[in-house]
């Protein structure tokens, strides 16, 4: 994983450890330094293809946690 990934893993962890759901797109985007939802959406996806989140269709509402880091 890219340092990027794993800060947005670790925002993405903290934030539903606190929240007990995920962050939105505008939230996450802005945590991790994405200014275009496209962008977000794009970087779930990969995070999801590692094995490290599940989420429908990359929307960061139905994000769950398979593997913490």
């Amino acid at each position: 994983m890219t340092e990027k990934q794993i800060k947005g893993l670790k925002v993405i962890q903290e934030y539903i450890d606190k929240n007990k759901y995920a962050p939105t797109v505008r939230e996450l985007g802005e945590k991790i330094g994405l200014n275009s939802a496209k962008l977000v959406h794009s970087f779930i996806r990969d995070i999801e293809a590692k094995g490290y989140i599940s989420s429908i269709n990359g929307c960061p509402s139905t994000i769950k946690i398979i593997k913490r880091i």
